[in-house]
């Protein structure tokens, strides 16, 4: 949104440069992609076409995961490597397709590491797996290296979450179907 205001924006090659500096998921937070694939250090993105609107809820924390703390311990971790699959597009295309692929590798060892994410994030793995076991698309997962937890729905309205804890906050959202960008100024 800075950019787009300013008087003299960076182009967009220079802009990704400088968000990969600061998070691999920031490069995608600068895009115009609503749904893309990322791989390398987030800077390598594939845009794919949106998918219709979903419910999300995220449940946040006060205390977040220190981002090299949860690379270290994943890479105490890592074993051999999955064997190589080529994605194609429509393979990334559908929430049908999204709801089976869709994992996070530091689930394992942050859950441990930090107890808002070891005590939601069964809870929003149970409620994806019951309605996917009601013919529902739903993905419930922690995001990025921590902590956020998110249930991702056709319809999240009605989860019976308890009642957060202290620093602990339940936002109902949903996922966008069109960027939004912000009127230059004068």
């Amino acid at each position: 949104g800075l950019n787009r205001l300013a008087p003299q924006p960076l182009d967009k090659d220079a802009l990704i440069a400088i968000a990969g500096e600061l998070g691999s998921d920031v490069p995608f937070l600068v895009s115009d992609a609503l749904l893309a694939w990322g791989w390398g250090r987030g800077d390598r993105l594939l845009s794919l076409p949106s998918l219709p609107a979903r419910s999300v809820d995220l449940i946040t924390f006060a205390e977040g995961v220190n981002t090299g703390d949860a690379y270290r311990a994943l890479n105490r971790t890592v074993g051999e490597a999955s064997p190589a699959h080529v994605w194609s597009c429509s393979e990334l295309g559908s929430w049908d397709a999204l709801t089976g692929l869709a994992h996070n590798d530091f689930e394992a060892v942050v859950e441990p590491l930090h107890p808002g994410v070891a005590r939601w994030l069964p809870l929003v793995r149970a409620h994806a797996r019951s309605r996917c076991e009601a013919g529902q698309h739903a993905i419930g997962l922690m995001s990025g290296s921590g902590a956020t937890c998110f249930l991702l729905s056709e319809n999240v309205i009605g989860a019976d979450w308890p009642a957060p804890g202290v620093g602990e906050q339940v936002v109902r959202t949903s996922t966008a179907e069109a960027i939004v960008l912000p009127e230059p100024t004068a």
